[in-house]
Parts: C-alpha cells; sequence; structure tokens
C-alpha cells in the first residue's frame, strides 16, 4: 500500500496566539525546533496549533535554500517526515510550483468547435 500525502503551505493572516509571545516571550518551542532541531510530535503540534507571527508572509524568516531546500522537494512530492513537517512550519518558502501555475491561468477557457471564439470556463463571482 502507498500512500502519498500533498502538504499545502498555507500563509496565515492572523492574530499571534503562541502563549509564550503573547507575554513578550521568545517561544521556547519555535526556538527550540529551529535552533537544536528538536523535531517532536508535541513541537510539531504546537506549531502547527499556535501562530507566532501576525503576518507569516512578511515576518516568517525565509529559507535559505529556497527551492532548492531538499525539505521543500520532499513535501511537494508527498513526503511526510517529521522533520520536513517542522522545517516548513518554520520557515517560508516559494509558492507550490503547481498553485503558481494555477494563479497565472486562474482564466482558464476553452476553444469552441470553430475555434474562431473563446469561451470562458470560469468566471469569478463575489
Amino acid at each position: 500500500v502507498s500512500v502519498s500525502i500533498k502538504y499545502e503551505h498555507k500563509i496565515k493572516d492572523t492574530e499571534i496566539e503562541c502563549p509564550y509571545v503573547l507575554q513578550g516571550k521568545a517561544c521556547p518551542i519555535y526556538d527550540g525546533v529551529r535552533e537544536k532541531e528538536s523535531y517532536t510530535e508535541k513541537n510539531y503540534q504546537h506549531l502547527m496549533e499556535y501562530a507566532h507571527f501576525k503576518d507569516e508572509f512578511a515576518e516568517k524568516p525565509e529559507c535559505k535554500d529556497e527551492t532548492e531546500c531538499v525539505a521543500f522537494q520532499r513535501m511537494e512530492n508527498g513526503g511526510n517526515r517529521l522533520d520536513d513537517r517542522c522545517h516548513m512550519k518554520l520557515y517560508r518558502h516559494p509558492p507550490r510550483m503547481r498553485n503558481e501555475k494555477l494563479a497565472q491561468n486562474v482564466k482558464a477557457f476553452m476553444v469552441n468547435e470553430n475555434k474562431k471564439e473563446n469561451k470562458w470556463f470560469y468566471d469569478p463571482t463575489d
């Protein structure tokens, strides 16, 4: 049996929720995972449960390896290693390639039978 998990890295725009950060302290869990590579399920659950930045896109540190990042590539290809999941929560990576392509082609169209006129396949609504 082969199991494939696709990871979707979402950028939050929310309020800080981490109890340590709310008290004006550095989060020992976030810092421990980042500096000491303390990859545990408990630490990962904390990273998933609490927002550590008000604007993750602007404030979350960018991964120095960007698209060449091994953890990013494994997650992009369906991996689910704990160290990769933690890494993805700690650092900002470029948008996933297929999402980037979708955004560029959001108004996909179909060519009708006589190929003289295009019909919009998707028309956004409010």
